[in-house]
C-alpha cells in the first residue's frame, strides 16, 4: 500500500508518485472551480492572475511544473535535515495530497507561484539551525517571503516564522534580525516605488491592508466526500500531533527545534484562514507544507500501518471524487 511503498525511494516509487500526481491534477482540470469574480484577487499582480486564469496553455504547465518542483524540494528538505528517514518519499506524497485537496488548484493563479516561494522559504528557515552568521540564508528567506506576500497577501503572516526561527534557534546576533526585516520589505520598496510613480500607492496600500483588517471567518461549503475527508483528516492530524509531542524528547535537539518551527507554521496557517477573503478552500491547500513534515514523520514511524494504509487510500479516493464532482 501507499505508506509501505513510499517509505522507500526506488524508481518504481517515483513512477507511482508521478502517476498519482497526474491523476490528482487532471481530475480537477475539468471541474467547475472557476474563481468567484466578486472576490478581489489578493495580489499586487491582478493582471497576471487574470492572465493565468484565462490562459490554459500556460496555466496548466505552470501548475504542473511548480507543484512537481515544490514536491521535490519539500521532500528533499525533510530528508536532508533528517526530519524524515533517508530515501523516503512520504513527505512528497503528503504534500501532493494536501495541495490537490482543493479542486481550484489548476485555476489558482498567483498563489501557485507564491506556494513555490513559500516551500523554498521553508527550506531556508529549517536550515538556519546551528549556522554561524547565516546572513545569506536569512536574507534569502526574508526576500522570498516578501515576494510570496506580494503575489498572495495572506502569505505575509509567514514572515513571523523567520524572527521566530531566530529566537528558537537562539541566533542572538542583531544583524540577522535586522537583515530579516530589510530583506522582507525590499520587494515592497521596489513595487511601492513603481506604484508611487503610477500615482497608485494609496490604492494599492489599502488593497494590501484590507484582508488583514476585514477578517472573514472560514465558511467552507464542502460536499459529502469532502465532509468525510475533513473528518478523517482531523482525526489523523490529532493522532500525529500527539505522536510528535510524545516523541519530541527522543529525537535530536536540532530536529526538536525544527519540528517546533513546523508546528508554528501550522499555527500561523490556521490564523491566516481569516485573511483569505472567501478563498478558504484554496488557502487550505497550503497546509501541504507543514503537514508533509508532521504526517510524514508520523507515517515513517509506523511499524504496523495496516489501518493507516486504508485510511490514506480512502483519503486519496475522496480527494479525487471531490475534484471530479466540484
Amino acid at each position: 500500500m501507499l505508506i509501505r511503498t513510499f517509505k522507500s525511494s526506488y524508481l518504481t516509487q517515483y513512477i507511482l508518485l508521478a502517476v498519482l500526481f497526474l491523476i490528482l491534477y487532471f481530475s480537477g482540470v475539468s471541474s467547475s472551480s472557476i474563481p468567484d469574480k466578486h472576490v478581489e484577487p489578493l495580489t499586487f499582480f491582478p493582471a497576471l492572475d487574470s492572465f493565468l486564469h484565462k490562459s490554459a496553455w500556460i496555466r496548466y504547465p505552470l501548475s504542473i511544473l511548480t507543484t512537481a518542483v515544490a514536491m521535490m524540494i519539500i521532500n528533499s528538505t525533510l530528508t536532508k535535515f533528517e526530519m524524515l528517514p533517508k530515501n523516503t518519499l512520504l513527505g512528497g506524497l503528503v504534500f501532493l495530497l494536501f495541495w490537490y485537496a482543493s479542486p481550484q488548484v489548476p485555476d489558482a493563479g498567483c498563489i501557485i507561484i507564491s506556494m513555490l516561494l513559500l516551500v523554498i522559504y521553508f527550506y531556508f528557515i529549517i536550515s538556519l539551525y546551528d549556522q554561524e552568521e547565516p546572513y545569506d540564508k536569512v536574507f534569502n528567506a526574508g526576500f522570498l517571503v516578501g515576494w510570496a506576500s506580494l503575489l498572495y497577501f495572506p502569505s505575509t503572516i509567514f514572515f513571523l516564522l523567520l524572527p521566530l526561527s531566530l529566537f528558537v534557534y537562539r541566533v542572538s546576533g542583531w544583524r540577522e534580525w535586522i537583515i530579516s526585516f530589510l530583506a522582507f520589505i525590499t520587494p515592497f520598496l521596489f513595487l511601492g516605488t513603481w506604484f508611487f510613480w503610477q500615482n497608485d500607492l494609496t490604492g494599492k496600500g489599502e488593497a494590501f491592508i484590507k484582508p488583514f483588517t476585514h477578517i472573514s471567518l472560514p465558511h467552507l461549503h464542502p460536499d459529502t466526500p469532502a465532509y468525510v475527508y475533513l473528518s478523517l483528516l482531523g482525526i489523523i492530524l490529532m493522532i500525529a500531533l500527539l505522536n510528535i509531542r510524545r516523541k519530541l524528547n527522543t529525537i535530536t535537539i536540532s530536529n526538536r527545534k525544527r519540528f517546533n518551527i513546523t508546528l508554528w507554521w501550522l499555527f500561523f496557517l490556521l490564523i491566516s484562514f481569516g485573511f483569505s477573503q472567501g478563498d478558504q478552500i484554496l488557502h487550505a491547500s497550503l497546509m501541504g507544507i507543514p503537514m508533509a513534515g508532521i504526517l510524514g514523520f508520523y507515517y515513517a514511524g509506523l511499524r504496523k500501518p495496516f489501518w493507516h494504509e486504508w485510511i490514506l487510500f480512502i483519503l486519496l479516493v475522496l480527494i479525487v471524487l471531490t475534484r471530479i464532482l466540484s
